[in-house]
């Protein structure tokens, strides 16, 4: 009888803890009776059970980086949504590790593009989020193509590693600097950036930094978006997304169709669908399935870059023009993966994923575009790059009392076999210098086929020798094979006869965090990166015996909590780079590749959120930077001592958004954007200024509705996203000139 009298006293709450923006769940939070010592935390899509002795009057909810939130208990079972401060550091990161961690035990230099932040700024393009972080410098080359200067210097080689979920987009040795036009923005929910190599987690091409695009989860709640853009020059767009979960089953769906259709002598239309669904399964307590799906279909024209008479004499301005009319690039991707993950206990889980990936990727490249003898013909080619792959990755994560150590330790391997072909074209000039028509497809020049193994095992381990001091050691070994077999009669130009080749690599990693209290830390960090060659090494008729390019980086740097006001983090950072591969035209008119020298990296990244009022916030992103050759030799030029080419010295990004409280659902925000003067050759005789552009951004929130008005470069400035040298000259990548983009969206849902 006393038993049961004690059982019938028992209290019990259920519920779910979701975040109150995604309506995502989240894991592991803390829920407990305030100024008692009973509690719990939320398991599996956020469900927690908390059981008292007594009535249960009130709990408190907490979780790292979101608000603590208490609440009177009036029913039996809760749906306890939190919320995110935007003022306040980003405390939990996945990409340093592959694995939930606090970003006061992470010694690298991180930054995250939040949800909150991605819906504010509405953006039609991925460089119009990334370029918000300090010392990313994402450039546009039109209809969402682009590559990357990231604590290097603006260029085409593939020296940063771009993932969705901890995968690659595209395999070792097939990456290319676009490999972010695959991505569908409507499907992820936020983005970390690592700056620095990460080859010790990652592997090659993660030099000079890492961007790791996460997908949104499934809402615990019903909820669906959908948004209508209409913008200037032909450009249009629609959006949806919606979310829920039954039961155990979670699904999420998001997707955009974009186009533009402009006149022909601009040759600037493009059109992209993109569809991703996502579905996680709570199979029991300790075991979750997590299975996506992503199809991209994507076709641009390239109107290429303009020469220095064109650029300088603006007549573009008031007459756009491409030099090209008939180049495209074209891009059709399936990617897919199944992830298991079990729980042993509460310091054990493993994670096993497996994954697909097909590619389709055809240009007809400006790029590629020779002068001939005769003014009235030029030769180009339409190449087509076609792969399909399978890839495994294994990893065990472990957590001990002793010393708080963590050990992080997996395995991948990637499979992927691909082919490629490209005809020789004729191309037709008139007499401004148009390539306005060209021939059907000629000769055969290329027609090849390899296989790409990619084995890899790496560990990590991390432990709290004194209580604020947390030291980290990465080691990670990678073998890159490539199979060959030439299709055609090996020659200068069809490339070399059938062969194999193998790179491998031993990367290590050393870090060190100081957590003094309050928010605040600092780090150290030794790290390093490497970047094998790619199948470009099978150009020419002789393989170029060749080693990975390896990186060295030395980095020192902290955040500092500035309370409700904000956050600021500082990076001081010093790289050097040996062998590196570059490209070198020999008199027979092929270009072989070589090791070339070493070259250094320095400079400094400033992170600044403040809020000067409740109303009015400032954000600031800079870095400033010194990129030289110590010891260099390009064909027989030696150009040690001098200025890389197209790297500038700095890059800002700052914004100030006005919310006042006098109109509710109002938002008003202007952003700056700078880039320094460089140097477009290695030789450092031309130079270009930089520049500077504003764009503007309104909106306005009612209930469920939303308008928004977006002014991208709003002074109509005539500048070049990127300069580059050919022919003697320079060649600009016109940046957009006065683009105005108006949206309406609707949110259904609680």
């Amino acid at each position: 009888m006393l038993l049961s009298s004690y059982c019938f006293a028992q209290e019990t709450i259920t519920g779910i803890v979701f975040n109150e923006n995604t309506k995502e769940p989240i894991v592991g939070a803390s829920v407990y009776i305030p100024g008692g010592t009973k509690g719990t935390s939320s398991g599996a899509q956020g469900k927690f059970k908390l059981q008292a002795e007594k009535k249960i009057d009130s709990i408190s909810v907490s979780f790292v980086g979101y608000q603590t939130k208490t609440l009177a208990v009036n029913k039996k079972s809760l749906k306890i949504g939190l919320h995110k401060g935007e003022t306040s550091l980003n405390r939990i990161i996945v990409s340093a590790n592959r694995n939930s961690q606090a970003r006061v035990n992470t010694p690298v230099a991180i930054s995250t593009i939040s949800p909150h932040v991605m819906k504010e700024t509405h953006a039609t393009q991925l460089d119009q989020l990334l370029n918000k972080a300090a010392g990313v410098y994402m450039v546009d080359l039109g209809n969402e193509q682009h590559t990357m200067a990231m604590r290097l210097p603006i260029g085409f080689n593939v020296l940063y590693l771009y993932m969705v979920d901890g995968i690659p987009i595209r395999p070792t040795g097939i990456t290319n600097h676009n490999a972010m036009i695959e991505i569908n923005s409507e499907a992820i929910e936020r983005i970390e950036v690592i700056k620095g190599p990460a080859s010790s987690i990652y592997g090659s091409r993660a030099v000079g930094g890492v961007v790791n695009f996460i997908t949104k989860s499934p809402s615990l709640l019903p909820q669906a978006d959908i948004q209508l853009i209409k913008g200037t020059y032909g450009y249009q767009r629609a959006n949806m997304n919606a979310s829920t979960t039954f039961g155990k089953l979670g699904i999420a769906v998001g997707g955009y169709y974009a186009k533009r259709d402009v006149a022909e002598n601009l040759h600037d239309d493009f059109h992209k669908y993109a569809f991703n669904i996502r579905a996680d399964y709570a199979i029991n307590k300790k075991n979750k399935l997590t299975a996506t799906f992503a199809y991209t279909d994507y076709i641009t024209d390239t109107n290429g870059a303009l020469d220095s008479t064109h650029f300088y004499d603006q007549d573009y301005v008031q007459r756009p023009i491409s030099l090209q009319r008939f180049t495209y690039r074209s891009d059709k991707v399936i990617r897919s993966r199944v992830s298991l993950n079990h729980k042993w206990n509460k310091n054990s889980n493993t994670e096993i994923t497996m994954y697909y990936r097909q590619d389709a990727m055809g240009q007809n490249p400006s790029y590629r575009i020779r002068r001939t003898d005769d003014p009235a013909l030029s030769l180009g080619q339409i190449n087509m790059n076609k792969f399909h792959g399978y890839g495994v990755m294994v990893q065990h994560n472990q957590h001990f009392n002793w010393l708080n150590a963590n050990w992080v330790t997996g395995l991948s391997f990637d499979y992927t076999p691909m082919d490629y072909n490209a005809h020789l074209i004729w191309i037709k000039n008139n007499a401004e210098g148009v390539h306005y028509d060209y021939t059907a497809p000629d000769s055969v020049i290329k027609d090849y086929s390899a296989d790409l193994y990619n084995p890899a095992v790496y560990t990590q381990f991390s432990l709290n020798p004194i209580k604020k001091l947390r030291v980290v050691l990465g080691l990670r070994y990678d073998k890159l094979s490539y199979s060959f077999d030439n299709h055609l009669t090996p020659g200068p130009h069809t490339g070399p006869d059938n062969t194999k080749n193998e790179y491998g690599h031993l990367t290590p990693k050393i870090g060190v965090t100081y957590n003094l209290g309050k928010g605040n830390g600092l780090y150290v960090n030794y790290s390093v990166g490497f970047n094998p060659p790619g199948v470009g090494i099978y150009t020419g008729y002789i393989v170029p015996e060749l080693i990975p390019a390896t990186f060295y980086n030395y980095e020192v740097g902290g955040w500092i909590n500035l309370g409700n006001k904000g956050y600021a983090e500082l990076a001081l950072y010093n790289m050097l780079g040996t062998d590196e591969v570059v490209s070198i035209r020999q008199d027979d008119g092929v270009s072989v590749s070589k090791n070339a020298g070493r070259t250094t990296h320095r400079g400094a990244e400033l992170s600044v959120h403040y809020a000067l009022i409740p109303e009015l916030t400032v954000q600031f992103g800079g870095t400033y930077m010194q990129h030289k050759y110590l010891h260099f030799v390009i064909g027989k030029t030696d150009v040690s001592g001098n200025k890389m080419q197209s790297a500038p010295p700095y890059i800002l990004n700052t914004k100030v958004s006005y919310k006042p409280d006098f109109f509710p659902g109002f938002k008003v925000s202007l952003n700056w954007q700078s880039v320094g003067g460089y140097y477009s050759n290695a030789k450092n005789t031309l130079y270009y200024d930089g520049y500077n552009v504003f764009n503007a951004r309104l909106k306005y929130s009612y209930k469920d509705f939303e308008l928004w008005a977006n002014c991208l470069n709003l002074t109509n400035k005539v500048y070049a996203t990127a300069v580059t040298y050919r022919y003697h000259s320079n060649n600009y990548d016109v940046g957009n000139l006065r683009r105005f983009q108006f949206g309406i969206g609707y949110h259904f849902g609680k």
